[in-house]
């Protein structure tokens, strides 16, 4: 089981993700996943686009694996966090990874203050409301157990987090080593752990700032050429 259920996140990723078929794409597409029951890499390259994408982000311990007629899906960074060896190469291409688990150094993006306080307090605010909801369900004294109950469970999901988090950086770092990249992409892994919801802002221009860097390496690179 994971932390999360995920209906209700996914179908709303509907709203800006069409389903359609992966072979109808304009670009050739491809999501990984793990099945764990029969132990393999799996590759959606057809099918529903959803589906693939709901098999592929199902992270261990977070959300709930994709079950299949004999296999569980879960994400495909257990055993390939960076597959680049999947990605369809053309002469004279570039081919760019992005690594959201560097071991780099964090720096804070700038954003404005109130923006990054607005999201905290509204995530928080959803947390009140649960408990709130659970005074009014629940027997006297059960709330405080429910608390506890909380607190131990996802202090250990964040130690299978963290754990999951340091294997999947030491095979991308194989990856990278097999399959050098033209445009590296790198996120610190300490930007937040994957239970930091409201920190979805700061991330998205973390993703921004890195981007352009890594843009203007290149194109550093190529005119020293």
């Amino acid at each position: 089981m994971g932390l999360v259920k995920g209906d209700r996140v996914f179908k709303k990723m509907k709203d800006f993700i069409p389903d359609c078929l992966i072979e109808d794409l304009n670009i050739p597409y491809a999501a990984v996943a793990v099945d764990l029951i029969n132990n393999k890499e799996v590759v959606f390259r057809e099918g529903s686009l959803y589906d693939a994408i709901r098999a592929s982000v199902s992270i261990p311990s977070v959300f709930t694996p994709v079950k299949t007629e004999d296999g569980l899906l879960v994400d495909g960074g257990v055993m390939n966090n960076i597959p680049v060896n999947h990605a369809p190469r053309i002469q004279d291409d570039l081919l760019v990874v992005v690594n959201v688990n560097a071991n780099i150094p964090f720096v804070l993006p700038k954003i404005p203050r109130e923006e990054g306080e607005k999201q905290k307090r509204a995530y928080q605010k959803k947390i009140e409301e649960f408990q709130l909801h659970l005074q009014k369900i629940l027997p006297p004294g059960s709330v405080e157990r429910q608390a506890h109950s909380h607190k131990e469970r996802m202090g250990y999901f964040n130690l299978i987090d963290k754990t999951i988090s340091l294997m999947t950086n030491h095979i991308a770092q194989m990856s990278m080593q097999n399959y050098s990249p033209d445009v590296l992409i790198e996120i610190s892994r300490d930007a937040c752990s994957t239970f930091d919801f409201f920190k979805a802002g700061e991330i998205l221009e973390m993703g921004r700032s890195a981007t352009i860097e890594a843009l203007n390496k290149l194109e550093a690179q190529q005119g020293s050429l």
